[in-house]
């Protein structure tokens, strides 16, 4: 998403995570389902449908821990 000088109260800010060319990460946390990590889909979806298609650049799933994990 574009950085404007305008807070967002919206998005979930990562502090001194400011991305490459003024672009921010959106961060979006996994669901925990019985031992395995999940993509929170729905979660994805709705920040898509409430920042706009036109200003993500993309999305990326990952995860930081050696947790149980399911493809997405």
């Amino acid at each position: 998403m574009p950085k404007s000088n305008q807070p967002n109260q919206k998005n979930k800010e990562v502090e001194g995570k400011e991305g490459f060319a003024g672009f921010e990460p959106v961060v979006i946390e996994n669901v925990l389902e019985g031992d395995e990590l999940r993509t929170n889909l729905q979660a994805v979806e709705a920040k898509i449908l409430d920042l706009g298609a036109e200003h993500i650049l993309c999305v990326h799933s990952t995860t930081s821990c050696f947790a149980p994990r399911v493809p997405d």
